[in-house]
């Protein structure tokens, strides 16, 4: 919590410590910083006086100790990546009651992300994701899908929504360059994108000879 105005002689308490707790008052150093421990659900107020004031000044302020009840990746329900590309991913996490929590608040919820093969990669991969935000790498061709979720004070644990990745091959033309002569035609086949064999088919069929190249 920031602490702002008044003078460092500050004294901070709270009125249920099975909620939360003081761990750090301002000191003289650092007076306007105030460091609270979550113990337990529910709700607590928080009293901040300044001491160094005649008479002494007292502000307070709600600390709320709460389920994560929802978890949510931004994202839409399917998308599409190129193999070898990456994609940064956002995480949203809240109460039945509509309040979102902070970023510094997902490094305490356990957050996991679950892939269901070897198609993505997390980068930078590490057993909980510490922040709101995480990033894949599109590694293999294939569909897959991808969701993240959190613990719950009880151990319950609380599942995002699913979403569904497909990740294709860069498009290309096999051969890159060709020679053709007057009044030729050729047909291009392109094979499946999501195919682990992406090569492009180039008939040639000359008016002149019955010969068909490939």
């Amino acid at each position: 919590m920031i602490v702002s105005g008044g003078t460092c002689s500050l004294d901070a308490s709270t009125n249920d410590t099975h909620v939360v707790q003081i761990v750090k008052h301002p000191g003289k150093y650092l007076c306007s910083q105030l460091i609270l421990g979550a113990n337990g659900l529910g709700k607590a107020i928080v009293t901040i006086q300044d001491v160094g004031l005649s008479p002494r000044a007292t502000t307070h302020s709600l600390a709320r100790v709460a389920n994560v009840d929802w978890i949510q990746i931004i994202a839409e329900e399917h998308i599409s990546l190129m193999e070898g590309s990456t994609k940064d991913f956002q995480i949203l996490a809240g109460t039945q009651d509509g309040q979102t929590f902070g970023d510094s608040q997902f490094k305490y919820m356990g957050i996991e992300l679950h892939i269901g093969d070897e198609i993505l990669e997390l980068i930078s991969p590490m057993d909980s994701m510490d922040g709101p935000k995480f990033s894949i790498k599109a590694a293999k061709t294939g569909i897959t899908s991808l969701y993240v979720s959190t613990r719950q004070h009880s151990g319950q644990r609380v599942l995002s929504q699913v979403v569904k990745v497909e990740v294709y091959k860069p498009l290309q033309i096999h051969p890159d360059y060709i020679y053709l002569t007057p009044g030729v035609s050729f047909v291009v086949i392109t094979n499946d994108l999501l195919s682990s064999i992406n090569l492009s088919q180039l008939y040639i069929y000359p008016t002149t000879t019955t010969t068909t190249t490939t």
